[in-house]
């Protein structure tokens, strides 16, 4: 599909694209794809663009070998993309019925989703700070012993500068009434799993992994100077043709703006996993014993 880089598309361009590319290949979730390329229509120069992967029945044939006249995605709050939304229905309602304190229930609903690919949905959206994260889809073929994973996609309201350190953590996915906009989406599953101390630790765990690896800050502004060389070039007659941003010199502004939120977001991550799980310091420094 042809993107215009949604809301950001005044600001970086960059946005959505530069976090699928850090995560792409370090997290068991599922990404879409970037190039940036140019558009022309009849001709007449549309400006630059970005070719992005779409996440549907295909994307997961393609990269999971799916069937793809036989998986349930879903979007959102029952946006049912393809399939329909029973077996998902089905696993929320065995959440919301059962304890999953109770290793039984606990070993039920883990077989039902992959554990992995829910938890690096979660560090993802949170790490990122998307405040627009009720935009989501998850999926799952329809054959014996499947499980359900996690799409990242749509980051064009994250690591913004006047929200970029806020908990989402805890204040957003992990609110029992709800994450995303309005608190309008269902959080019940990871709340739920959540309250299993064996669930939580993996999670801890898994999260000072990434961001030991995967959010490494010179990772992640390699990253982001190799995406912005890329259309450094383009943007002179992006700009000319469409007037957004307004300048080079604004553009270059706000791709500084986002290389220093990512140059501090691990350090204010940090920070928010001890205090949503208060974690002491001995544990701060079993996870990350290079900062603590």
């Amino acid at each position: 599909i042809l993107r215009t880089s949604g809301q950001d598309w005044k600001i970086t361009k960059l946005r959505d694209a530069f976090m699928s590319e850090v995560i792409e290949g370090e997290m068991n979730v599922d990404t879409m794809d970037w190039r940036p390329c140019v558009l022309y229509v009849n001709g007449e120069y549309y400006g630059l663009y970005e070719v992005r992967e779409n996440i549907d029945e295909y994307y997961m044939q393609a990269h999971h070998g799916a069937d793809p006249d036989n998986v349930d995605i879903i979007k959102g709050n029952w946006i049912i993309l393809s399939g329909d939304k029973n077996a998902y229905k089905a696993l929320l309602d065995y959440v919301k019925a059962n304890d999953l304190r109770n290793e039984k229930a606990y070993q039920h609903v883990l077989s039902l989703i992959d554990e992995e690919s829910l938890m690096d949905w979660i560090i993802a959206e949170t790490f990122f700070n998307n405040l627009d994260s009720g935009n989501k889809k998850f999926w799952c073929e329809r054959t014996q012993g499947a499980q359900w994973r996690w799409a990242f996609f749509d980051l064009d309201w994250a690591m913004f500068p006047t929200t970029y350190t806020l908990n989402i953590l805890k204040n957003d996915l992990l609110d029992p009434e709800g994450h995303g906009q309005q608190n309008i989406f269902n959080s019940s599953l990871q709340v739920e799993l959540m309250q299993n101390p064996d669930f939580e630790k993996t999670f801890i765990e898994r999260y000072a992994h990434h961001l030991n690896t995967t959010f490494a800050t010179d990772r992640m502004l390699g990253i982001l100077d190799d995406m912005t060389a890329q259309i450094t070039l383009e943007m002179p007659r992006q700009i000319a043709r469409w007037q957004g941003p307004s300048s080079l010199s604004a553009w270059e502004n706000n791709v500084a703006a986002l290389r220093r939120i990512t140059s501090e977001k691990r350090a204010r991550m940090q920070v928010i996993l001890q205090e949503t799980f208060n974690l002491s310091a001995a544990r701060m420094h079993e996870l990350f014993p290079e900062d603590y």
